[in-house]
């Protein structure tokens, strides 16, 4: 599973921190299945980026904080978005080839495809 079993409480927990103008420490919060992480970095090839060296997956937040609640999302719609993005069940990682939007209206550019 991507997500360690701690994961939700210690990302909330750097969120609501960042929330208050505090500080927070890099935390590891899961691990890409080998099919994710080969698609990805496939994804980062193709667009001449450097591969991503290792399966962990680190957090700190300040950078999700600032972008959504200023969109109206709260650490919960965050944290939802976090999980639903490194589901164990998503296997595709593509740029998305419509106009597809989520919950806030945003645009969706990059999207975790689910199924086989």
């Amino acid at each position: 599973m991507p997500l360690y079993p701690d994961a939700k409480t210690r990302i909330v927990a750097n969120l609501e921190v960042i929330a208050e103008g505090g500080r927070v420490a890099l935390i590891a919060v899961g691990m890409f299945t080998e099919q994710q992480f080969a698609d990805l970095n496939a994804v980062r090839r193709g667009l001449s980026l450097h591969e991503i060296e290792s399966r962990e997956i680190v957090f700190i937040g300040r950078h999700i904080y600032a972008r959504r609640s200023k969109d109206g999302y709260t650490v919960e719609d965050m944290v939802l978005q976090i999980e639903s993005a490194l589901s164990r069940h998503v296997r595709r990682f593509r740029q998305s080839k419509n106009d597809r939007h989520e919950q806030f209206g945003w645009p969706v550019r990059w999207i975790w495809q689910s199924g086989v």
